[in-house]
């Protein structure tokens, strides 16, 4: 029995690379197009802190009150009759807090306050200002809290 030899020329060569080629491009093309959508991604910002509360009174006159979220509790601190400065909020530690801080978790955006009161925020300023938006039953409300040392101002 004879065998026949089959020696592939260079033209048999390019027709077998071009036909690899073309099915990896095929294959490439059906199978790595995906829809790409932009979507921002959402920054997660922390509630830990020292927050200012915009005065009831307007934002005019300077915070009187501040809360501290610290380890699943919530402090609550006020100020004197006098101007307080970034400072003074500053210097206060727990012991200056009213008694009996509340407990809290934050997830999602979602404030729990002793598991019943919900407030959903939105942060601003890179995180450093939150709003909290109230429906109301005459007409809806924002309350306006930031971060020590922060001029909330100047983050609209």
């Amino acid at each position: 029995m004879k065998y026949i030899t089959y020696k592939p020329t260079l033209k048999d060569f390019i027709i077998w690379l071009t036909i690899l080629i073309l099915a990896l491009l095929v294959f490439t093309l059906f199978s790595g197009c995906k829809k790409v959508d932009n979507i921002t991604a959402k920054v997660n910002y922390s509630i830990e802190g020292k927050w200012l509360l915009e005065n009831a009174s307007g934002s005019n006159l300077p915070p009187n009150t501040m809360y501290e979220f610290r380890n699943g509790l919530k402090y609550t601190y006020y100020g004197g009759t006098e101007n307080v400065d970034d400072s003074y909020w500053l210097s206060l530690d727990s012991s200056d807090a009213i008694p009996n801080p509340n407990k809290y978790t934050f997830t999602n955006d979602s404030l729990t306050i002793d598991s019943k009161i919900i407030y959903n925020l939105t942060f601003d300023c890179d995180g450093n200002l939150i709003n909290i938006d109230f429906p109301g039953v005459l007409e809806p409300s924002t309350w306006r809290w930031w971060r020590i040392g922060i001029d909330p101002r100047n983050c609209n």
